[in-house]
């Protein structure tokens, strides 16, 4: 009985079992560094929209538009809805009189007076 082509198959077989084992591993490999990196990057992105709400904010006051500083609410990367009016930004605009405006819920046309 020749044994050249059994030897074969089991080679075959051991080498596609090295394969999936390999492949499985940098599946796994490939997902947990890319969450890694996803956590790693969040501080970062989160500082940038709280950035681009500042620069935004503080355009309006330079340009005295009156809704979008006082009645416009901004989304912050945890879901939360803030206003430029917040005290957790940190701006004060002496420009803008809120007290004014007269914001409408759950529109965004504004009755300014």
């Amino acid at each position: 009985m020749e044994k050249r082509g059994f030897e074969l198959a089991i080679s075959t077989l051991v080498i596609i079992l090295l394969g999936v084992i390999l492949l499985i591993a940098i599946i796994i490999f490939v997902s947990g560094g890319f969450d890694r990196f996803k956590k790693t990057t969040k501080p970062l992105e989160e500082s940038s929209v709280s950035s681009a709400i500042i620069q935004a904010c503080n355009l309006a006051c330079q340009n005295q538009d009156r809704f979008f500083y006082c009645c416009k609410e901004n989304e912050l990367e945890d879901k939360r809805k803030i206003k430029c009016t917040d005290p957790l930004l940190g701006l004060s605009c002496e420009k803008v009189d809120c007290a004014q405006v007269k914001c409408e819920a759950g529109n965004d046309n504004s009755k300014q007076g």
